[in-house]
């Protein structure tokens, strides 16, 4: 059986689409929005969906709370595959969810998820969870040509306190557990939620800050770091290409660490302060394997001290890049492969 849902608009239900049994092959949501869903906003219930897309479809929760915009609440027992979303391709779409409680997509068992050219706009919390997949693979799909952005400030940074204020503002925060709290004091690690800090103000949705109470004040002169990490994806992580994303300390969180509670949120750095640049990717490990984050065409290669040009190796394009010399042994550069010509670097 095949089903589409074309040039509609689904307002203010519990759940928005919910499909309840059976199997259908193809499913197909097409220039239509669904918003202000108190549950869920596309939910498989029971049966199977063999294959689900989105394509131009506006969702979005700000009057209401809901759980999630697509969730499929699969299990991967032989026979029992209850609700399982086996294939999902989102395109060309937009996500609004300030106001939701989990994952904006929710899959517990998946054969594969391919998201490109998706908009997703002041994410609170996890983009994308899949807790299993059908054949067990070490990625879920992938993430490609996808932007995450939100214009609320992540991180408060104070600088030289004055040893006697216990209470900073912190950014949003929907439960406590939501912040990492630093203080460079040098142990070198985050406190801790109760033992040395509370936070306040929680779910402040319109503000959008928080408030953290020392219980005891910093010692003056310290520096400190109240953050609320950019959670993208939780669970079996896809590959993760050509996607832009809010950073905090040049960086990135997540919470597919498998190392325990003690690692909850796990720091991805992105961004190389001893050369400013970018590497060609990031390998980040997850609970079940391994997820490759590729920063679109670009390439790292290294240029010795004194030299102010590089020429591709065999099978590179056969051209060359030309740079000012650097100023310091072994710099990494980060350049785009071009069509001729060459390409200069200012350091």
């Amino acid at each position: 059986m095949n089903g589409i849902s074309t040039d509609s608009l689904i307002d203010s239900f519990s759940n928005g689409v919910r499909w309840t049994g059976g199997t259908f092959v193809n499913v197909s949501v097409r220039n239509t929005a669904i918003q202000n869903c108190n549950n869920y906003g596309f939910y498989a219930e029971g049966g199977i969906l063999q294959q689900v897309l989105f394509d131009n479809v506006y969702q979005e929760n700000i009057g209401v709370r809901g759980r999630s915009f697509i969730k499929g609440t699969g299990t991967s027992t032989p026979g029992d595959e209850k609700s399982r979303i086996r294939n999902l391709r989102i395109t060309s779409s937009f996500m609004y969810g300030p106001l939701m409680t989990g994952p904006l997509v929710d899959l517990d068992n998946v054969d594969s998820i391919n998201c490109e050219h998706l908009y997703v706009f002041r994410p609170r919390q996890a983009f994308l969870n899949v807790t299993d997949t059908k054949n067990s693979q070490i990625s879920s799909g992938k993430l490609e040509n996808c932007i995450f952005e939100t214009l609320e400030d992540v991180a408060k940074y104070y600088t030289n306190v004055d040893g006697s204020t216990r209470i900073f503002t912190g950014p949003y925060a929907q439960v406590a557990s939501d912040l990492v709290v630093y203080v460079d004091d040098g142990s070198g690690g985050n406190y801790t939620l109760t033992t040395d800090y509370t936070v306040s103000d929680l779910d402040n949705v319109d503000g959008a800050t928080s408030t953290v109470t020392f219980n005891t004040a910093p010692v003056s002169g310290r520096s400190i770091k109240i953050i609320r990490p950019i959670v993208l994806l939780t669970g079996i992580l896809p590959s993760v290409n050509n996607c832009v994303y809010t950073t905090v300390d040049k960086g990135f969180y997540f919470t597919a660490d498998p190392d325990g509670p003690t690692s909850r949120r796990q720091f991805i750095r992105l961004y190389d302060e001893t050369t400013g640049l970018l590497p060609s990717y990031v390998d980040v490990k997850a609970t079940t394997g391994i997820a490759k984050f590729g920063f679109g065409d670009t390439k790292v290669i290294t240029v010795p001290e004194g030299s102010d040009t590089f020429t591709p190796s065999a099978g590179e394009d056969e051209f060359t890049y030309t740079f000012d010399s650097p100023d310091s042994a072994d710099r990494i550069i980060v350049k785009r492969k071009l069509s001729g010509g060459s390409f200069t670097v200012n350091f």
